[in-house]
């Protein structure tokens, strides 16, 4: 696995937001692995 992709706060269809600790477990086992952690997305960039 070279990477990692998610979006954290999901816009369509309502806003989806992750569990409590989710992003942080992902970011955990990442870094254990070595795998690009990437977080990308638009809707809280709207200000």
């Amino acid at each position: 696995v070279a990477a990692f992709m998610v979006e954290p706060i999901q816009g369509e269809a309502g806003v989806v937001v992750p569990d409590l600790g989710y992003l942080t477990g992902v970011r955990e086992l990442c870094t254990r692995h070595q795998v690009l952690f990437i977080a990308d997305e638009i809707q809280t960039g709207l200000a």
